[in-house]
């Protein structure tokens, strides 16, 4: 059981190869994130007092610069141009949560080069303990993200305990100028896992229409965000942005981002309940869906 577990993300990556045209792209972004994993390993190894004295201090402008040059990589490589869409903040700073779609591989870091530049320029995220477990994703992510201070880990066994878990990842990692990423679609939106979500889904739900709208992305669930927004109802000046992302499905294309602040009240309602979260939810991503699909289009 545990080989299997640990053999999980290399399933999931052979079964979603890019295609041949976007390897380039790939082993440039890629190559950025060896160089920063290897320079942030250096440099626990030689500042190791100096990191322990500054804490994540040390790292101050990496992320923003790791988003850049990834970014920069992968829209070269592909030919993409970006387009960004929203009434950003004259300034960035505060506190931020990143409520967005699942992006694929290739999408994920350029979301996050927009959020750095135009509303925080650390970014954090609350991950499952699975990422630092597995010798894979821990390397490239899970002990990089945890050396410089930007990850909170939690276990999603139980309800309370994924809560708690989530409280204390917040503490920690929500400082101020710095965004925390959340994505309550889960999955990556691969072809096939699309298809199965619609299949699971539109079982569960069969009012909700789901067949007809959900192509693009997979299906929000509300548990991760519902304990966000329990963990931070008593911290200052958190403020909520509303994320839409889709790279184009061929070269020459363009890579569109689109950005909108949400209040609390709007998510949870007057009464602050996980029914008034979930149906707002689904139809945030039947917006999203239909986004994405004039965008592709």
């Amino acid at each position: 059981m545990q080989i299997a577990r640990r053999l999980e993300p290399l399933e999931t990556m052979m079964k979603n190869m890019p295609p041949v045209d976007q390897l380039p792209a790939y082993a440039g972004g890629l190559l950025q994130l060896l160089r920063t994993v290897i320079g942030i390993k250096l440099d626990a190894i030689f500042h190791e007092k100096e990191i322990a004295e500054q804490g994540s201090d040390f790292f101050n402008g990496l992320e923003a610069r790791f988003f850049r040059n990834v970014t920069e990589s992968i829209l070269t490589g592909m030919d993409w141009k970006l387009d960004i869409e929203g009434e950003f903040p004259e300034k960035p700073g505060g506190r931020w949560v990143y409520i967005m779609n699942h992006p694929t591989l290739i999408a994920t870091w350029t979301p996050f080069h927009v959020t750095s530049e135009r509303l925080a320029p650390h970014t954090a995220v609350v991950a499952k303990q699975e990422l630092l477990d597995n010798p894979i994703t821990g390397f490239l992510l899970g002990e990089p993200l945890q050396t410089i201070g930007n990850v909170g880990f939690i276990n999603r066994g139980q309800r309370e305990e994924a809560y708690m878990g989530v409280r204390r990842a917040v503490e920690t990692v929500l400082r101020p100028d710095t965004g925390l990423i959340i994505f309550p679609d889960a999955h990556r939106p691969y072809a096939h896992t699309v298809e199965k979500e619609r299949k699971t889904w539109s079982e569960k739900l069969p009012y909700a229409g789901i067949n007809e709208w959900m192509t693009e992305t997979c299906m929000p669930r509300s548990g991760g965000l519902w304990n966000m927004l329990r963990a931070t109802e008593e911290m200052p000046d958190v403020r909520f942005a509303n994320l839409t992302s889709a790279e184009p499905r061929k070269r020459h294309g363009v890579f569109h981002v689109a950005y909108e602040e949400v209040t609390r009240e709007e998510m949870q309602g007057t009464t602050g309940t996980v029914y008034h979260l979930n149906q707002w939810l689904l139809e945030e991503w039947k917006k999203k869906n239909e986004r994405i699909r004039e965008w592709r289009a």
